[in-house]
């Protein structure tokens, strides 16, 4: 199974059928159910956002406030088949309008829970973001609610110098919308999506311990080169074919 992290690459349009019922050699998708989890198919060349919102909100079976022009000339691009689990589908929704410029988090002030979809760069009478509220490390393992685009977390450190963890953290970061701030107490403030959180969480893990060995610095060297590893991969899988 995908890990949360891969799923939002990986994600495309849902279209639910028994598996004898999916097409063979039809550029359509589709994905086929099986127990708890989605094997999803793709036709070779990408599918545009606007039907995979379409898609989704039927699948979530939450309405979906967003904006045609906004989604209908952005293509998706995934190879070959891939499985998510079947309650990580808001999840993979979530990261894939990211990493494509798109905000989304739940709205309930009208009175009936939406999904809002929005593109960062916000333009004309597009709708903000609700601010980047401060989190608890057990809301962000469980998933916090409501959804937002961006949540903001405070990383005690015991080992580790906040200050000296600034440019290994945004590197990680999208400076665009994200942010790292250290604190005199020896702590770093990050505002970033919940999957970035999850990154600075895992780091932090494996780095802030006693010094063993190696020294702090070579660990989280090696963790970067990790991350860079990764990156690349989904970058690759993003890519159109032919690239």
């Amino acid at each position: 199974m995908l890990s949360l992290a891969r799923c939002g690459l990986l994600a495309c349009v849902l279209l639910i059928l028994p598996a004898s019922q999916i097409p063979v050699g039809q550029e359509a998708l589709a994905a086929a159910k099986n127990g708890e989890v989605y094997t999803l198919s793709f036709s070779e060349q990408g599918e545009l956002l606007a039907d995979i919102v379409i898609l989704f909100q039927k699948l979530l079976s939450v309405p979906v406030d967003y904006l045609p022009e906004e989604v209908s000339s952005v293509r998706v691009h995934v190879e070959g088949p891939q499985i998510i689990a079947t309650d990580r589908v808001r999840d993979v929704f979530d990261q894939l309008l990211d990493r494509h410029g798109f905000w989304s988090w739940d709205d309930e002030s009208g009175g009936r829970p939406q999904i809002v979809v929005r593109k960062k760069s916000l333009r004309g009478q597009a709708t903000s973001p609700p601010a980047a509220r401060l989190i608890t490390l057990e809301e962000l393992e469980a998933g916090p609610s409501p959804r937002l685009p961006l949540y903001t977390m405070v990383f005690p450190l015991e080992h580790l110098t906040a200050r000296d963890q600034m440019a290994t953290f945004m590197s990680t970061l999208d400076v665009a919308t994200e942010s790292l701030r250290a604190f005199e107490n020896n702590a770093l403030m990050v505002k970033a999506t919940r999957e970035h959180l999850l990154v600075v969480r895992d780091i932090l893990a494996a780095a802030d311990v006693p010094s063993r060995g190696a020294p702090a610095p070579d660990r989280l060297a090696a963790l970067e080169q990790r991350l860079t590893a990764i990156e690349a991969r989904l970058t690759a899988l993003e890519s159109p074919p032919g690239r």
